[in-house]
């Protein structure tokens, strides 16, 4: 079990999360969410969402050219929303991590918001891919 635990320890990994977690209530609320999240964002194309919380997961993935055997990392991220009914989307889009980096940027953090923020689950092209974003209703 020591080692284990010390794998976990030693793991490298940056996250983020808008819950206090000195509150009970929100412990319970993130790892229900997290593990078991309601819908993918990915089934929501066109739903509005009132998102009251987020939590972001950065996981370093490895690729091996098979050509070059070279050895590549990348940065890939897990998102979860919570939505101001407690339900849970899960998506692991670059473009909605990248939205919601400007959404921080512009609306501060959900820890720091009044009220939900309205979105609309939405896609846009980029580079001959589709992209899932998040616009801003109100």
């Amino acid at each position: 079990m020591k080692n284990e635990l010390s794998i976990v320890e030693n793991e490298k990994r940056r996250m983020y999360c808008s819950m206090d977690m000195n509150e009970t209530q929100n412990k319970k609320k993130f790892l229900n969410g997290t593990e078991n999240a309601d819908y993918r964002l990915s089934d929501c194309l066109n739903n509005v969402i009132e998102i009251v919380d987020v939590y972001i997961e950065e996981n370093i993935k490895t690729e091996t050219d098979e050509k070059t055997g070279e050895v590549k990392e990348y940065p890939k991220y897990r998102t979860i929303i919570w939505d101001k009914n407690g339900n849970t989307y899960a998506t692991g889009s670059y473009g909605i991590f990248n939205i919601l980096q400007k959404i921080f940027f512009v609306y501060g953090e959900p820890n720091t918001w009044t009220t939900p923020l309205k979105v609309k689950v939405t896609k846009k092209n980029v580079n001959d891919k589709q992209m899932f974003t998040l616009e801003v209703i109100e």
